[in-house]
């Protein structure tokens, strides 16, 4: 059975959900330190909030596949984001 290329993006989307799971527990787990510097918990909650709307937007069956595989090749860099997060808090940045 030949798979449609459409079937592939779909597969790679739902793969990236998983991956975006995985992300948000990491930033939640972040978030949970009641220590963590005050721009490193706002950068946090951004990105948070951003994993979240993604994913959801990946779920909707409504949104336009061309859409989603822009994300889909963005997220990448989002995912950087974590380790300038974590970087933060180990430098103590609150402004």
């Amino acid at each position: 059975m030949k798979i449609e290329p459409k079937d592939d993006i779909e597969l790679a989307i739902w793969d990236e959900i998983e991956t975006l799971n995985e992300n948000i527990e990491i930033v939640a787990s972040l978030l949970k330190d009641m220590n963590i510097p005050f721009l490193a918990a706002r950068n946090a909650q951004e990105l948070l909030t951003m994993f979240v709307q993604i994913k959801n937007l990946f779920k909707d069956g409504n949104e336009k596949i061309e859409k989603k595989m822009t994300i889909l090749e963005k997220l990448p860099l989002l995912y950087l984001q974590i380790s300038f997060i974590r970087n933060q808090i180990k430098s103590g940045v609150s402004a």
